[in-house]
């Protein structure tokens, strides 16, 4: 795995980590429904989407962050081996 690869991960762990941590939050929020007023709960509920939709996002950066580097990966790998003859 290269460095930036590296960077990379450590990133999208550092900022999904957090964005997890909001979403069961509101989601507790939520579920326990706490005689919010209808704006304080449709404000947990955009929270709650957002955090949904961020997760999802960074979900997708990582899968085609992986794709990416399998798929260098393997073209390196096609074009560093060396040709095989064939006997009959």
């Amino acid at each position: 795995m290269s460095n930036d690869s590296r960077q990379l991960s450590a990133v999208l762990h550092e900022l999904k980590n957090p964005i997890l941590a909001i979403e069961r939050l509101s989601d507790i929020l939520l579920e326990n429904d706490q005689d919010f007023s209808s704006d304080a709960k449709r404000k947990i509920e955009l929270i709650h989407t957002s955090a949904k939709e961020a997760s999802s996002y960074l979900t997708q950066v990582a899968t085609y962050s992986r794709a990416s580097m399998l798929d260098a990966s393997t073209k390196r790998n096609t074009l560093s081996s060396k040709p095989r003859s064939v006997t009959a």
